[in-house]
């Protein structure tokens, strides 16, 4: 997990959390398995394919492994804490993540 967050007045009010895979020599590509965000992608230069429903707030989700350009939107993933629990029934249950 590598997780990235911007405080203001003691809130996050950006955060990137990202779930990857690190394999030596894959690609950067390779190494995705979801990500959330709620990084801004409503400017009106921005593809509408990148724009989502959730986009007054941009909470989006990363959902495609391998495929950061395909996201959807997100309304539960919003705190760290968050990611971790979503990340964790897939590693308590040796299951592979598959949208």
């Amino acid at each position: 997990m590598h997780a990235t967050e911007k405080y203001k007045n003691g809130f996050v009010i950006e955060y990137h959390y990202q779930w990857k895979i690190i394999i030596p020599k894959m690609g950067k590509v390779y190494h995705h398995l979801s990500a959330w965000e709620n990084e801004p992608h409503d400017a009106t230069w921005t593809p509408e394919e990148y724009k989502i429903k959730s986009e007054p707030h941009h909470h989006h989700h990363h959902h495609v492994p391998g495929d950061r350009n395909q996201r959807k939107e997100n309304w539960d993933i919003l705190t760290l804490d968050d990611a971790f629990s979503f990340i964790a029934y897939y590693i308590h249950n040796s299951e592979e993540y598959k949208p």
